[in-house]
Protein backbone atom coordinates (compact mmCIF):
# COMPACT_ATOMS: atom_id res chain seq x y z
CA UNK A 1 0.00 0.00 0.00
CA UNK A 2 3.05 2.18 0.45
CA UNK A 3 3.53 2.19 -2.99
CA UNK A 4 0.46 3.11 -4.33
CA UNK A 5 0.61 6.03 -1.70
CA UNK A 6 4.21 6.94 -3.15
CA UNK A 7 3.17 6.55 -6.87
CA UNK A 8 -0.16 7.93 -7.02
CA UNK A 9 1.91 10.90 -4.92
CA UNK A 10 4.64 11.12 -8.08
CA UNK A 11 2.29 11.43 -10.56
CA UNK A 12 0.34 13.75 -9.25
CA UNK A 13 3.46 16.03 -9.02
CA UNK A 14 4.15 14.87 -13.01
CA UNK A 15 0.98 14.51 -15.21
CA UNK A 16 -0.76 18.13 -15.59
CA UNK A 17 -1.68 19.76 -18.44
CA UNK A 18 -4.40 22.43 -20.19
CA UNK A 19 -7.32 21.49 -21.90
CA UNK A 20 -10.97 20.09 -21.30
CA UNK A 21 -11.28 16.96 -22.87
CA UNK A 22 -9.26 13.65 -23.97
CA UNK A 23 -9.88 9.98 -25.18
CA UNK A 24 -6.85 7.50 -24.98
CA UNK A 25 -4.48 5.90 -22.71
CA UNK A 26 -1.49 7.23 -20.60
CA UNK A 27 1.56 4.92 -19.48
CA UNK A 28 3.40 5.89 -16.90
CA UNK A 29 6.54 3.97 -15.46
CA UNK A 30 9.48 5.05 -12.98
CA UNK A 31 12.63 3.71 -12.78
CA UNK A 32 12.68 3.50 -9.12
CA UNK A 33 10.36 0.54 -9.37
CA UNK A 34 10.49 -0.62 -12.70
CA UNK A 35 7.28 -3.45 -12.12
CA UNK A 36 5.07 -0.82 -11.06
CA UNK A 37 2.64 0.45 -13.82
CA UNK A 38 -0.20 2.10 -13.89
CA UNK A 39 -2.31 3.23 -16.92
CA UNK A 40 -4.52 5.92 -17.37
CA UNK A 41 -7.54 5.26 -19.59
CA UNK A 42 -9.38 8.37 -20.18
CA UNK A 43 -12.40 9.67 -22.05
CA UNK A 44 -13.46 13.41 -21.31
CA UNK A 45 -14.63 13.80 -17.55
CA UNK A 46 -14.08 9.90 -16.93
CA UNK A 47 -10.86 8.29 -16.59
CA UNK A 48 -10.33 3.92 -15.24
CA UNK A 49 -6.70 4.20 -13.03
CA UNK A 50 -4.99 0.62 -12.90
CA UNK A 51 -2.31 0.61 -10.92
CA UNK A 52 -0.18 -2.49 -11.35
CA UNK A 53 3.10 -4.67 -10.12
CA UNK A 54 4.37 -5.40 -6.62
CA UNK A 55 2.67 -4.78 -3.40
CA UNK A 56 -1.08 -3.90 -5.65
CA UNK A 57 -3.80 -6.37 -5.42
CA UNK A 58 -4.44 -7.90 -9.13
CA UNK A 59 -7.46 -6.20 -10.79
CA UNK A 60 -7.49 -3.23 -8.58
CA UNK A 61 -8.59 -0.08 -10.03
CA UNK A 62 -9.87 3.60 -9.51
CA UNK A 63 -12.88 4.99 -11.41
CA UNK A 64 -13.35 8.46 -11.37
CA UNK A 65 -15.64 10.91 -12.61
CA UNK A 66 -14.50 14.67 -12.95
CA UNK A 67 -17.80 16.17 -13.43
CA UNK A 68 -19.65 14.50 -9.86
CA UNK A 69 -16.47 14.46 -7.91
CA UNK A 70 -17.14 10.44 -7.48
CA UNK A 71 -13.72 8.34 -7.07
CA UNK A 72 -13.97 4.81 -6.43
CA UNK A 73 -11.64 2.29 -6.22
CA UNK A 74 -12.43 -1.14 -7.14
CA UNK A 75 -10.67 -4.08 -5.48
CA UNK A 76 -11.31 -8.40 -6.39
CA UNK A 77 -10.39 -9.55 -3.46
CA UNK A 78 -10.79 -13.22 -2.06
CA UNK A 79 -14.02 -14.31 -4.53
CA UNK A 80 -15.40 -11.17 -3.37
CA UNK A 81 -15.37 -7.25 -4.93
CA UNK A 82 -14.78 -5.09 -2.89
CA UNK A 83 -15.77 -0.85 -3.71
CA UNK A 84 -14.81 1.90 -1.69
CA UNK A 85 -16.13 5.15 -2.68
CA UNK A 86 -15.48 8.97 -2.08
CA UNK A 87 -16.68 12.25 -3.50
CA UNK A 88 -13.67 14.74 -3.78
CA UNK A 89 -15.97 17.64 -4.23
CA UNK A 90 -17.46 17.11 -0.68
CA UNK A 91 -16.23 20.21 1.78
CA UNK A 92 -13.76 18.08 3.41
CA UNK A 93 -11.77 17.99 1.29
CA UNK A 94 -12.09 22.38 0.68
CA UNK A 95 -9.58 22.59 3.22
CA UNK A 96 -6.39 20.25 2.08
CA UNK A 97 -3.89 22.25 0.90
CA UNK A 98 0.29 21.71 0.25
CA UNK A 99 2.68 22.47 3.17
CA UNK A 100 5.13 23.30 0.73
CA UNK A 101 5.91 26.51 -0.99
CA UNK A 102 5.14 26.59 -4.78
CA UNK A 103 8.67 25.22 -6.59
CA UNK A 104 10.77 28.20 -8.46
CA UNK A 105 10.66 27.23 -12.24
CA UNK A 106 12.75 27.80 -14.99
CA UNK A 107 11.92 27.69 -18.43
CA UNK A 108 15.45 26.67 -20.61
CA UNK A 109 15.90 26.85 -24.46
CA UNK A 110 16.34 22.99 -24.31
CA UNK A 111 14.22 20.93 -26.61
CA UNK A 112 14.28 17.01 -27.55
CA UNK A 113 12.07 14.89 -29.11
CA UNK A 114 9.95 12.29 -27.04
CA UNK A 115 7.96 9.61 -28.28
CA UNK A 116 7.27 12.25 -31.17
CA UNK A 117 6.07 14.91 -29.69
CA UNK A 118 8.69 18.38 -29.52
CA UNK A 119 9.32 18.66 -25.21
CA UNK A 120 11.30 21.72 -23.99
CA UNK A 121 13.31 21.72 -20.65
CA UNK A 122 12.16 22.95 -17.87
CA UNK A 123 14.22 23.53 -14.19
CA UNK A 124 11.80 22.89 -10.88
CA UNK A 125 13.49 23.92 -7.87
CA UNK A 126 12.30 22.64 -4.63
CA UNK A 127 13.77 22.59 -1.17
CA UNK A 128 15.14 19.01 -1.46
CA UNK A 129 16.84 19.96 -4.83
CA UNK A 130 16.53 20.49 -9.04
CA UNK A 131 14.21 18.41 -11.01
CA UNK A 132 14.66 18.49 -14.17
CA UNK A 133 11.31 17.95 -16.34
CA UNK A 134 9.88 17.61 -20.54
CA UNK A 135 6.85 18.29 -21.28
CA UNK A 136 5.03 19.09 -24.59
CA UNK A 137 2.24 21.77 -25.75
CA UNK A 138 1.61 19.32 -28.77
CA UNK A 139 -0.51 17.27 -26.57
CA UNK A 140 -3.82 19.19 -26.14
CA UNK A 141 -6.70 18.70 -23.55
CA UNK A 142 -5.06 16.19 -21.39
CA UNK A 143 -5.74 16.76 -17.71
CA UNK A 144 -5.14 13.82 -15.47
CA UNK A 145 -4.67 15.95 -12.46
CA UNK A 146 -7.60 17.15 -11.68
CA UNK A 147 -8.78 13.67 -11.75
CA UNK A 148 -6.77 12.69 -9.00
CA UNK A 149 -6.49 15.64 -6.52
CA UNK A 150 -8.29 17.70 -4.25
CA UNK A 151 -10.02 21.13 -5.90
CA UNK A 152 -7.67 23.27 -3.62
CA UNK A 153 -4.64 21.68 -5.08
CA UNK A 154 -5.64 22.36 -8.54
CA UNK A 155 -4.64 26.09 -9.93
CA UNK A 156 -5.95 27.39 -13.72
CA UNK A 157 -6.40 23.94 -14.44
CA UNK A 158 -3.03 22.26 -13.06
CA UNK A 159 -1.36 20.60 -9.95
CA UNK A 160 0.08 23.17 -7.72
CA UNK A 161 3.21 22.33 -8.23
CA UNK A 162 4.26 22.18 -11.97
CA UNK A 163 1.57 25.54 -12.35
CA UNK A 164 4.25 27.36 -14.35
CA UNK A 165 5.05 24.51 -16.75
CA UNK A 166 3.67 24.95 -20.34
CA UNK A 167 2.19 21.79 -21.55
CA UNK A 168 1.71 17.95 -20.30
CA UNK A 169 4.94 16.25 -18.56
CA UNK A 170 6.27 13.33 -20.39
CA UNK A 171 9.46 12.87 -18.22
CA UNK A 172 11.06 13.91 -14.98
CA UNK A 173 14.74 13.31 -13.83
CA UNK A 174 15.55 14.07 -10.28
CA UNK A 175 18.16 12.68 -8.03
CA UNK A 176 17.13 12.32 -4.08
CA UNK A 177 19.85 14.50 -1.70
CA UNK A 178 20.00 12.04 1.06
CA UNK A 179 20.08 9.00 -0.67
CA UNK A 180 21.39 9.79 -4.34
CA UNK A 181 18.52 7.54 -5.95
CA UNK A 182 18.11 9.10 -9.66
CA UNK A 183 14.69 8.69 -10.49
CA UNK A 184 13.01 9.09 -14.03
CA UNK A 185 9.23 8.88 -14.69
CA UNK A 186 7.71 8.51 -18.03
CA UNK A 187 4.28 9.27 -19.39
CA UNK A 188 3.57 7.98 -22.89
CA UNK A 189 0.45 8.97 -24.46
CA UNK A 190 -1.65 7.33 -26.65
CA UNK A 191 -4.70 9.03 -28.60
CA UNK A 192 -7.44 6.37 -28.68
CA UNK A 193 -11.13 5.01 -28.79
CA UNK A 194 -11.90 3.61 -25.20
CA UNK A 195 -14.68 1.07 -24.32
CA UNK A 196 -17.08 2.85 -22.21
CA UNK A 197 -16.92 -0.40 -20.26
CA UNK A 198 -14.47 0.39 -18.53
CA UNK A 199 -15.78 3.21 -15.97
CA UNK A 200 -18.85 0.38 -15.45
CA UNK A 201 -18.47 0.18 -11.83
CA UNK A 202 -19.09 -4.12 -10.53
CA UNK A 203 -22.37 -5.42 -9.44
CA UNK A 204 -22.63 -7.05 -6.34
CA UNK A 205 -19.86 -4.74 -4.51
CA UNK A 206 -19.99 -4.59 -1.00
CA UNK A 207 -19.94 -0.69 -1.04
CA UNK A 208 -18.00 1.11 1.54
CA UNK A 209 -18.88 5.22 1.52
CA UNK A 210 -15.80 6.96 2.68
CA UNK A 211 -17.70 10.31 2.96
CA UNK A 212 -20.44 8.79 5.67
CA UNK A 213 -18.05 6.70 7.34
CA UNK A 214 -15.96 10.24 8.11
CA UNK A 215 -19.20 11.83 8.76
CA UNK A 216 -20.37 9.23 11.15
CA UNK A 217 -16.96 9.25 12.70
CA UNK A 218 -17.47 13.21 13.57
CA UNK A 219 -20.92 12.64 14.45
CA UNK A 220 -19.50 9.96 17.10
CA UNK A 221 -17.51 12.28 18.86
CA UNK A 222 -19.99 14.84 19.09
CA UNK A 223 -22.38 12.64 20.87
CA UNK A 224 -21.99 9.32 22.98
CA UNK A 225 -25.00 8.03 21.38
CA UNK A 226 -23.94 7.58 18.17
CA UNK A 227 -20.74 5.23 18.51
CA UNK A 228 -22.86 2.64 19.22
CA UNK A 229 -24.30 3.29 15.60
CA UNK A 230 -20.86 3.47 14.24
CA UNK A 231 -19.87 0.57 16.04
CA UNK A 232 -22.15 -1.44 14.35
CA UNK A 233 -20.97 -0.31 10.85
CA UNK A 234 -17.50 -1.17 11.53
CA UNK A 235 -18.25 -4.34 12.67
CA UNK A 236 -20.26 -5.00 9.29
CA UNK A 237 -17.68 -3.25 7.02
CA UNK A 238 -14.91 -6.08 8.79
CA UNK A 239 -17.33 -9.27 8.60
CA UNK A 240 -17.25 -8.53 4.42
CA UNK A 241 -13.59 -8.20 3.92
Amino acid sequence: MKQITLLFTLICLTISVFGQSFTGKVTVTNSLQPDLVTTFIVDGDKAAIMPEGPGIYPGMKHIVDRNTGDYHTVVPLDGKIRLSTVNLSDPVFASITSNQAEPEVLKTSESKTIDGFSATKYLVKYPQGVAEVWASKDIKNLDLASFMSAKSLIREGKFYALNQVEGFVLEIHSTNPRGGEKLVIKNKVEAQTVDASVFTLPSGSNVININELNQQIKDAQDDPQKVKELKENLKEIHKNK
